[in-house]
């Protein structure tokens, strides 16, 4: 898809998704390191849930599922890895940085009229790539709301709403 101008929709959608990804990235601060590899079951350790939402964000902004390795993004299988062979939270919130980036220059080549336009290889059939931007979002937010509630359980403060 060729590069178009970005206006209001794809302006305010990369608004919100950097909101999503501050949040993200000051729920990563708020546990320590210890705790970054640990959780009361296996759905609740920060780590690996920052590294879903990082990887499913670089999932969605490629141009087709075929070519995206699932566990290819910090060289472990999720679903498997023990914990403590996740990465550190420095190096967690550095490819955060990178994808994030990778996913505002998707929404700004798309552009509002890309946005709208039918998206083929998105999961579900008859859908516009609009709907894949908004998925992300959704999809950003509903692991931030997990961390947070990890936060609060374990004593800290939650990340700030922006």
């Amino acid at each position: 898809m060729e590069a178009s101008k970005t206006s209001a929709v794809s302006e305010s959608l990369i608004e919100q998704l950097d909101r999503a990804w501050d949040i993200l990235m000051e729920s990563v601060e708020g546990f320590s390191e210890e705790e970054w590899r640990s959780g009361p079951d296996y759905q609740l350790v920060p780590a690996r849930l920052v590294h879903h939402v990082i990887e499913t964000a670089e999932f969605h902004t490629r141009p087709s599922a075929e070519e995206f390795v699932w566990g290819d993004c910090f060289g472990e299988e999720l679903e498997t890895v023990d914990p403590v062979a996740l990465a550190n939270r420095g190096e967690t919130l550095e490819y955060m940085k990178l994808v994030r980036r990778q996913v505002k220059s998707w929404i700004k080549k798309l552009g509002d009229e890309g946005l709208k336009s039918p998206d083929p290889s998105f999961i579900c059939p008859g859908t516009y790539h609009l709907d894949r931007a908004l998925y992300l979002l959704r999809h950003i937010q509903h692991h931030v709301g997990e961390l947070s509630a990890e936060l609060k359980r374990r004593g800290h403060s939650r990340p700030t709403w922006k």
